[in-house]
Parts: structure tokens; C-alpha cells; sequence
């Protein structure tokens, strides 16, 4: 009896989290009610800003925060893996 409910509590998460994925990736398969808390954990949870990124960023007293020097690979849900390289002059 545990077992199954185990098993079944298992799937019923493994479940959620294909759902969540699914939609975040195609959310034109959604309402608009259901796009907006969506929209908020795609934001604050999903969507990687390299700006924001420790190891990418460098603190510069006259600009605040930039971007460290060279290759910055990044991916977020929404897009393929990608690369930058950025260089200073």
C-alpha cells in the first residue's frame, strides 16, 4: 500500500514538473489567466539574465557592474545554448 502510494505520488510530481516545462516553453497553449503566474516563475526562476550572472559579471567603479572578459556561455528556457565572447579594449 505505501509503495504504491509512493509510486503514485512520484508520478503525480514527475507529472507537474513535464506540465510546467511544457508550458513554459510553449505558452501559447495557455489562457491568459493561466500565462500570468506562469510569466512571474518564468521570470524569477527560469529565465537567465547574464548581466545578473556571478561568474560573468565585473564590479567597475565608474560603471557599476559589466561583463567580464571573455567566453560567457549562457541558456535559458527559451532559447538554444549560446556563447558570447566579450573583449576589452
Amino acid at each position: 500500500m505505501i509503495r504504491k502510494i509512493l509510486i503514485g505520488g512520484f508520478l503525480f510530481l514527475v507529472t507537474a514538473e513535464l506540465y510546467l516545462a511544457f508550458t513554459l516553453a510553449h505558452p501559447e497553449f495557455l489562457c491568459e489567466t493561466a500565462v500570468s503566474p506562469l510569466r512571474d516563475i518564468y521570470m524569477d526562476c527560469y529565465r537567465n539574465i547574464v548581466q545578473f550572472e556571478p561568474g560573468f559579471a565585473v564590479y567597475d567603479n565608474e560603471l557599476t557592474y559589466t561583463l567580464a572578459p571573455g567566453p560567457i556561455p549562457f541558456q535559458t528556457a527559451s532559447s538554444p545554448r549560446r556563447s558570447m565572447s566579450i573583449k576589452r579594449a
